[in-house]
């Protein structure tokens, strides 16, 4: 267990597998809370059908361009937090999360 909560499971995914996960859970699957990275190009039309199934979503972006665009894709989300990481100075690259 995880800091003692007992209630808390933890699946490492990829989009493709994740959407056959659900498919086949459906409910089952308890899932509330889905993290996601993507690459730069952002979240793919399946990945964003998937992420509108959850109740909240923790988005780590490398590319605040395609956040903005998949944030806004994610109907009945919104943004509760952001955190903007400067780890490459000098360059336009930026981590959002």
């Amino acid at each position: 267990h995880l800091a003692g909560l007992q209630n808390i499971s933890f699946e490492q995914l990829d989009a493709s597998r994740a959407a056959k996960f659900v498919a086949a859970n459906g409910p089952k699957a308890n899932f509330t809370t889905l993290l996601v990275d993507p690459p730069r190009a952002g979240l793919s039309p399946e990945s964003l059908d998937i992420a509108r199934g959850f109740d909240r979503i923790v988005y780590v972006s490398c590319n605040p361009r395609t956040l903005s665009r998949d944030l806004a894709a994610l109907d009945g989300h919104r943004a509760a937090a952001a955190c903007l990481f400067d780890q490459f100075p000098w360059t336009d690259h930026a981590e959002v999360g």
